[in-house]
C-alpha cells in the first residue's frame, strides 16, 4: 500500500483547495470535502510503473468520453513520489455489495441492467471498452447507475498482446483478454454484461466452460429471457451471444 495520502498530499497544487482532513475509503483511495463547491472528491493514489500506467489510462478515458455515466475528473497530479487522480465522489453502493447485502433481484435491479446496458452502448459507439466490467466497478443508488475503474478501458482493435500492461477479472473474461491475444472487442464488455445479468436476475456465477463443445449461450439465454430489457437490447445480446457461440466453436476446434 502507498504511502498515508497526508505525508504527500500537500506537495500538489490543490491541496489547499480542500478543508478537513482526507478520509480512507479502501485501498489507496480516499475522499475529502472540495473547499469551494462542498462536495466530496476522491483521491486514487498509485506508484510503481503498472500502477502509475493503469491510472493515467483512466484518467485519459474519463476525460475522452462524454454521456456516460461516469465521475468527473478533476485531475491527475504526480507528487513525485506517487500519481493521484482526483474525481467526484460518487454515492451508492457497487452491485457487488447489493447483492451480498440484499441478495439479487434487490429494488431497481432491472433498472439497473437496463442502464448498465446503454452506457456500454454508448462507451462502444465511442470507440471505447471497459475492459474490467463486473459488480465491484458498477455503483447504483438506487436510481441512477455509474461506471467505475476505467484503468483497463481500451481502443476498439487494439492488439491485446501490444497493450504494456493488462489487468482483468476472470470470471467476467473472454480467453483472450486472459491469456493475451486477439483484439480489444466490444464482444469483451458483453460477455461480462450477460454473467452480471445472470448474477443480477438470481442465477449463480456459471460461465461457458471454453474446452467442451456446448454453445456459451446456453448459460445465458434463459436469464436474457426474464430480464425487462426491451426488445432491441435483447437482439443485440443475442447478437453476441452468436458471436460467443463462434468464437467457442473455433477454439475447441482447436484443441
Amino acid at each position: 500500500m502507498t504511502e498515508p495520502v497526508s505525508a504527500f498530499w500537500h506537495r500538489l497544487p490543490v491541496a489547499g483547495e480542500y478543508q478537513g482532513t482526507a478520509e480512507a475509503i479502501g485501498e489507496n483511495l480516499w475522499r475529502q470535502r472540495h473547499r469551494a463547491s462542498g462536495r466530496w472528491h476522491r483521491f486514487k493514489v498509485a506508484s510503481g510503473d503498472r500502477r502509475r500506467y493503469f491510472l493515467t489510462n483512466e484518467a485519459r478515458w474519463l476525460q475522452r468520453l462524454t454521456g456516460l455515466p461516469l465521475a468527473r475528473c478533476h485531475g491527475l497530479y504526480d507528487s513525485g513520489t506517487e500519481l493521484v487522480l482526483v474525481t467526484d465522489h460518487l454515492p451508492g453502493e457497487t452491485l457487488a455489495a447489493l447483492i451480498r447485502n440484499r441478495g439479487a433481484c434487490f429494488g431497481g435491479h432491472q433498472q439497473l441492467l437496463r442502464q448498465l446496458f446503454e452506457a456500454l452502448a454508448s462507451c462502444h459507439r465511442q470507440g471505447a471498452v471497459h475492459g474490467d466490467l463486473k459488480p465491484g466497478n458498477l455503483l447504483f443508488d438506487g436510481q441512477a447507475l455509474y461506471l467505475l475503474d476505467l484503468a483497463s478501458a481500451a481502443s476498439c482493435g487494439t492488439r491485446i498482446a501490444s497493450l504494456p500492461y493488462r489487468s482483468y477479472s476472470p470470471s467476467y473474461s473472454l480467453p483472450g483478454q486472459q491469456q493475451g491475444w486477439g483484439v480489444i472487442d466490444p464482444l469483451m464488455d458483453w460477455y461480462a454484461y450477460l454473467v452480471i445479468l445472470r448474477l443480477t436476475l438470481g442465477g449463480d456465477l456459471a460461465r461457458p466452460d471454453w474446452q467442451t463443445v456446448e454453445p456459451a449461450s446456453r448459460c445465458f439465454a434463459g436469464w436474457i429471457a426474464r430480464s425487462d430489457l426491451l426488445p432491441g437490447m435483447r437482439q443485440r445480446l443475442a447478437d453476441a451471444m452468436r458471436l460467443l457461440d463462434r468464437q467457442k466453436h473455433l477454439l475447441t476446434n482447436c484443441v
